[in-house]
């Protein structure tokens, strides 16, 4: 089984992932991909920099590239995946059999909220609200090698809210997780 998980900034993408590692799955990320070509040349992983790299593999080798090199470290496990940001990466994925779709849902202040209390703000702007949303809609309706969130969305299989404690979303994945096919 292959979880892929999508969301905006901040709604709990990662949050799921390791609710689903203490179950068994592995986490692996796109942008992880990235961050290590970034880290072999020695430059920042800042989210500009990251975006900016992510469109230069997409254009040289195409718009799922990240997505197989992502899935490729599943091999047969039980895998979540998260950082998926365009329509050419779903649709890889989704040609898997044992893949399904989930997107995290939240209000977006409770989003800026999560963001403000996070160690790791360096990857978006938060000195106010509006920047922050400022910022998100650039990546909201891009084509291409370029981000698609909303698109993305759009071909999410399983909506789970994350708006309440991590309790009521370890429910809600639960719940989701029975709902699933089994191997």
């Amino acid at each position: 089984m292959i979880i892929g998980i999508t969301g905006l900034f901040g709604s709990g993408k990662d949050t799921v992932a390791h609710i689903l590692a203490k179950k068994g799955f592995e986490h692996h990320s796109l942008s992880d991909e990235i961050r290590l070509e970034l880290t072999n040349e020695n430059i920042e992983a800042s989210r500009e920099n990251l975006q900016k790299r992510a469109i230069e593999i997409r254009e040289k080798y195409g718009n799922n590239e990240l997505a197989k090199r992502s899935l490729g470290r599943c091999k047969g496990k039980k895998c979540a995946l998260t950082s998926i940001r365009t329509i050419g990466e779903v649709k890889f994925l989704k040609k898997n059999p044992n893949f399904v779709l989930w997107e995290i849902w939240a209000e977006p202040q409770a989003r800026y909220k999560r963001l403000l209390e996070r160690k790791d703000t360096k990857e978006v702007n938060t000195n106010s609200f509006k920047k922050f949303a400022q910022q998100e809609s650039k990546e909201l309706h891009g084509s291409g090698a370029q981000q698609n969130l909303m698109g993305v969305i759009k071909m999410a299989d399983i909506k789970i809210k994350n708006n309440q404690s991590i309790k009521t979303l370890e429910g809600r994945i639960n719940e989701a997780l029975k709902n699933l096919p089994q191997d």
